[in-house]
């Protein structure tokens, strides 16, 4: 069905939920000056369109096309026939107490009604990141990889928000919170509470590496949790990099244009670049940047790293003598094959080079059972240390 197909099905869902509850009209969340405010209702408006469109109960149509499919048997509706699930406690002036039994499943089930486990969220969540990159083999669903990005690109801008003392860029994707961290790259998220439930998951795109927190109190505070865990995992250099299939191209192609700007040659200009960039500033002109950038640098450009921002972009940092502005190479690699330079740029910075710390060879990464995390996470509790990677099997509501 196609969004122009939906659209009649979402309208006849609107109308008949709003006669049901004998309301004139839903709330949906967006206010006037665009700004999103979340609503859990349109969780429970979605179920609707899917059963008016299907003919079937939301929960039967995700079991069978998502949660069966991906192995997730510890994920329920319900709540669990057997003895080993969380029960719910809620914070009384700094106390915990037993809450009331959790509500049963129904129509606002979509939102957040569904008992999991960590197992089975770390099996989601692998799923969704595993839609990266773009790649041509085999799709097995049950979701296109495809849509399981646009899930996770920012759709809806939300604003800037200050953590640590960096700004970082926050929005929404498809059911998704998607942060844009300068220090952790594109952090996807998302949490929920219910009576006697917090929970939070929260992963590195394209990094294979994710935490999950759930916990048994009200409203616990998991996001921030979860956000601590991977401050402080990074705080021990102990996330995985960013895995790039493209990243020897664009070293390459970022060491061959020094290697032009130390001894320029037209011919090996011409066939480094595209053609735009003879036209965009003369050969001349490029020349006699080089030359000073040279005079600049002892007479020599000598690299201190190339990154790869993308599968067509770089960065060359040049290290300089003590005082000098650090030089940064920025490049843009053209569509067409064979790979050719279509763009670059040179900026300068007064801060120092900053050269990260370089672990000994023989020096192992921490694991993450052996990392402290000495942080409150509510009025009573806090955490002393961190188990991760751990199987359990203990279920909880785990919510949109």
């Amino acid at each position: 069905m196609s969004i122009h197909d939906a659209l009649p099905v979402i309208a006849d869902a609107v109308a008949a939920t709003a006669t049901e509850h004998n309301c004139p009209t839903i709330s949906w969340g967006i206010v006037d000056d665009g700004q999103l405010a979340h609503t859990g209702s349109t969780g429970g408006l979605l179920g609707r369109v899917v059963q008016r469109a299907t003919g079937r109960r939301v929960q039967d149509v995700i079991s069978e096309r998502l949660l069966t499919p991906l192995g997730m048997t510890g994920s329920t509706w319900v709540m669990p026939d057997h003895d080993d699930w969380a029960r719910p406690f809620a914070d009384r002036d700094g106390r915990a107490v037993a809450d009331d039994e959790p509500l049963g499943d129904g129509e606002i089930a979509p939102m957040g009604g569904i008992w999991t486990t960590i197992s089975d969220l770390a099996r989601w969540i692998s799923w969704l990141d595993d839609g990266h990159p773009a790649r041509s083999t085999a799709d097995s669903g049950p979701l296109r990889r495809a849509s399981r990005r646009q899930m996770q690109q920012m759709h809806r801008y939300i604003g800037m928000v200050e953590y640590a003392g960096r700004t970082i860029a926050a929005g929404y994707g498809l059911g998704l919170r998607v942060r844009d961290d300068p220090r952790l790259g594109r952090v996807i998220t998302h949490s929920g509470g219910v009576p006697g439930y917090g929970s939070n998951m929260r992963w590195l795109a394209e990094r294979r590496f994710g935490v999950i927190t759930l916990a048994n109190v009200t409203y616990a505070p998991m996001t921030e949790l979860g956000h601590s865990i991977l401050e402080i995992l990074a705080d021990h250099d102990a996330l995985p990099a960013r895995p790039s299939d493209h990243s020897e191209i664009v070293e390459h192609m970022g060491r061959r244009l020094v290697d032009l700007l130390q001894g320029w040659d037209d011919r090996v200009a011409d066939e480094l670049f595209t053609d735009n960039v003879g036209l965009d500033q003369s050969y001349e002109r490029r020349q006699a940047d080089a030359q000073r950038w040279l005079v600049a640098s002892d007479g020599h450009l000598q690299i201190d790293h190339v990154h790869t921002v993308s599968a067509a972009s770089g960065d060359v940092t040049i290290a300089r003598p003590v005082g000098v502005p650090t030089l940064t190479l920025e490049f843009q690699i053209g569509p067409l094959l064979p790979p050719r330079i279509q763009q670059y740029q040179a900026k300068t910075s007064k801060r120092p080079l900053r050269r990260s710390a370089k672990r000994p060879e023989s020096a192992a990464r921490p694991t993450p059972n052996e990392i402290a995390v000495p942080r409150k996470i509510g009025p009573s509790w806090s955490i002393g240390r961190v188990e991760m990677l751990r199987d359990s099997r203990a279920s909880a509501p785990a919510t949109a």
